[in-house]
């Protein structure tokens, strides 16, 4: 099932007895208003990303510190320009010592360490954007969420309770599949075993501990 603004309107017609459209330029009110929702806000594909940790969309990056801090930070770091939701940060490029003391406001990120990693949902064309990385249960449920946004506004006979129990069910259907395409992960050492075996290697008193978005 390829993924494709079409087909996500298409599946959306399907779910609730519409007929299929030929083209997105289609002049139909129903392609219309697909429009319209597929639009709204951010686009309904950066909605769909805030869903879920979903492992096609995320990228790794590290950051160096822009400039100095604030009066609760000792440094500033800019958030990535396609970030959607924080998966990990952490101090090393292993993300074996998740960092514990950060905070997100507006574009910046602040912390204490001059250089930081990240783990994060993104909305890159070569990321989550990228309909060609969209697994089949991800884009059958992203379907489905337009057609509920959709049948009201058509004012069709659809159950829309029976639609949204099928929508939800596919998105957890869709977490699920994801969620077996993680490698393992191990939890970082405590403080005992890492005291044992030399410590943080960083002398910062052991201040870190796990963290996940």
């Amino acid at each position: 099932m390829a993924a494709s603004e079409l087909g996500l309107y298409n599946i959306a017609l399907h779910a609730i007895g519409e007929r299929s459209l030929a083209s997105t330029a289609e002049a139909r009110e129903s392609r219309r208003l697909l429009g319209e929702i597929f639009a709204q806000g951010n686009g309904a594909r950066t909605y769909f990303l805030e869903q879920g940790l979903w492992n096609f969309a995320i990228r790794e990056s590290s950051s160096t510190a822009s400039s100095t801090g604030n009066f609760n930070f000792l440094q500033r770091h800019v958030k990535p320009t396609d970030f959607v939701r924080l998966s990990a940060i952490s101090a090393d490029q292993n993300f074996s010592v998740p960092l514990l003391r950060y905070e997100f406001q507006s574009s910046s990120i602040w912390a204490d360490d001059a250089t930081i990693y990240l783990r994060y949902v993104s909305n890159s064309s070569t990321a989550g954007l990228n309909y060609d990385l969209w697994p089949d249960s991800f884009n059958l449920w992203a379907g489905h969420w337009l057609a509920l946004q959709l049948a009201p506004r058509l004012k069709n006979d659809m159950d829309m309770e029976k639609l949204e129990k099928r929508t939800i069910k596919l998105l957890g259907d869709a977490r699920s599949k994801d969620a077996q395409q993680e490698p393992t992960r191990f939890p970082p050492l405590g403080s005992w075993v890492q005291a044992r075996s030399g410590g943080y290697g960083r002398g910062d008193g052991g201040n870190r501990g796990s963290l996940t978005g």
